[in-house]
């Protein structure tokens, strides 16, 4: 409904660009990404054994961009050809599709409630309360501490990752010329690599090296701050697209920070968790690249480079917390007391 409203305002003469807000309506009331992605996730949760949905997760992620290394390819193609209206349709098309492979092919993994099903509960505030209260429950082993670890990582690493999407193309063309063209370019060829990093990551540091989901993400969190400082210091072409590879690595970070809380948190309380994190999330993308863009106009004369200094600070901050996170994780399993021994073999002995 959404993109079927984009392309009827498009196609109407003379209209206020006002009314494109109204594509916002159906949006919302849907519960727009938060609750695609919500459902995405909690279904992989509740369907795919734990030993495979890393990888799997990894999939998800990879889709993900790969949609939009497509989109970003043909778009332009399309546009220039056949013009707005169809771009929308297109769109519609995809929606349209998507919506019927889910109605006939995918299969509920959980009892639903017909009382859930009123258009009354989307205006309901409890549901928002339930999920606050799931994030910040307390729980034994100090899974409580881990939970909003992991949380920290994942929300500060997507705000650092999407932070300089709306001046890194200000930055390029101001210091190494670049056209929008070349920056076309260079945004599908991080799309692509980010999309095979991370399956290659996720496939050698879990299933390869046998390493913990938290000792890769503080690998990976290692990897981007070298990225962000290689991007900071280049001068040439080829050292951005190095920084691109360096940054890839943590393409696994999502994925894996997803499998940890479905191993943390129980079944039933899953998808009210990544809720939470997907709404986090959305706030992080907005003070991310609110911030970033304010970095850079200040700094725009005399250190156009620092915002990636920036972020390289935050993806530091991260790595701190994964670290905290780490150790946290390690101790989880071990016992709180100590084991006693049978009363009459200590008599015997």
């Amino acid at each position: 409904m959404s993109y079927l409203t984009m392309t009827i305002v498009s196609s109407l003469p003379y209209v206020s660009p006002w009314y494109f807000l109204l594509h916002e309506i159906p949006f919302c009331l849907c519960g727009s990404k938060i609750a695609l992605m919500t459902g995405c996730l909690s279904y992989m949760s509740d369907t795919i054994p734990e030993h495979k949905r890393g990888i799997r997760l990894g999939f998800l992620e990879a889709a993900a961009n790969l949609g939009m290394l497509v989109g970003t390819l043909s778009s332009s193609y399309v546009f220039t050809s056949f013009g707005y209206n169809t771009i929308f349709l297109t769109c519609v098309a995809c929606q349209f599709f998507s919506w019927m492979f889910t109605w006939f092919f995918i299969k509920e993994s959980l009892d639903v409630d017909e009382n859930q099903r009123q258009w009354t509960t989307l205006f309901r505030l409890t549901p928002i309360k339930q999920t606050m209260a799931i994030v910040f429950k307390r729980r034994e082993n100090n899974d409580r501490a881990l939970v909003l670890c992991i949380f920290s990582v994942f929300v500060t690493f997507i705000g650092a990752k999407y932070s300089d999407s709306s001046i890194i193309f200000l930055y390029l063309r101001k210091e190494f010329s670049w056209t929008l063209e070349m920056y076309t370019l260079f945004v599908a060829f991080s799309l692509a690599i980010w999309i095979l990093m991370c399956l290659v990551t996720i496939r050698v540091f879990v299933n390869i090296l046998r390493m913990k989901e938290t000792t890769a993400i503080i690998m990976a969190l290692t990897f981007n701050i070298m990225g962000y400082s290689v991007q900071g210091f280049a001068n040439k072409n080829w050292q951005i697209y190095g920084a691109a590879g360096l940054l890839s690595v943590g393409s696994c970070i999502p994925p894996l920070s997803q499998l940890l809380l479905s191993k943390v948190v129980p079944k039933d309380e899953i998808g009210k968790l990544y809720a939470a994190l997907v709404s986090f999330n959305s706030i992080s993308l907005l003070l991310g690249s609110t911030f970033n863009a304010y970095v850079y106009n200040q700094t725009i004369l005399r250190f156009p480079q620092g915002f990636n200094f920036v972020t390289a600070v935050i993806c530091g901050f991260a790595l701190i917390v994964a670290i905290v996170s780490s150790i946290l994780y390690s101790k989880r399993g071990t016992p709180r007391f100590h084991i006693l021994t049978n009363e009459e073999d200590t008599r015997n002995e």
